[in-house]
């Protein structure tokens, strides 16, 4: 069980197996074991805002995770804009496009609206702030922790 939900909510936005397998086969991805078992079990499902240790120190000693991204099946975790390398920011906090990498797929978000990803190729975990972009135009990430797996441990420990 987690320690980081909010203990007043009942939230869960249903997603199935097959939902998880045809969004994986569109995109060209497997999820980690952990994260699949959080969509199907929890998905949805609002937390207590989080602050863990970001491996990335020149960005600061810690982070703050406020909600982590549902997959649904409705709007299939934004497939279409991932492969063309934009993201409509999930809830319409704010207005705009980001363009990013197509292995990295929007894992959660603070309370500034930045992005947590989870990186397809890598398996890390990365954070874009809003405002940083390469040359290209591309969002930069800043890498967080080592798996979705370590950010699920570290944001546990941090509810204890």
């Amino acid at each position: 069980m987690y320690n980081f939900f909010r203990k007043d909510c009942d939230r869960y936005i249903p997603v199935s197996e097959d939902d998880i397998k045809r969004i994986e086969n569109t995109l060209g991805i497997v999820f980690p074991d952990v994260l699949r078992k959080y969509y199907l079990e929890y998905n949805g499902k609002y937390i207590n805002t989080v602050d863990i240790p970001m491996a990335d120190t020149d960005m600061g000693d810690i982070t703050g995770i406020a909600e982590i991204l549902p997959l649904t099946s409705d709007d299939e975790f934004n497939v279409e804009c991932i492969k063309k390398k934009e993201l409509n920011e999930p809830n319409d906090k704010w207005v705009g496009h980001l363009r990013i990498r197509t292995n990295l797929i929007p894992l959660a978000i603070n309370e500034g609206g930045d992005i947590y990803y989870w990186d397809s190729d890598d398996g890390k975990v990365y954070i874009s702030f809003n405002a940083d972009e390469d040359e290209n135009g591309m969002e930069i990430p800043y890498y967080v922790c080592s798996s979705v797996d370590e950010m699920f441990r570290l944001m546990n420990k941090a509810c204890e």
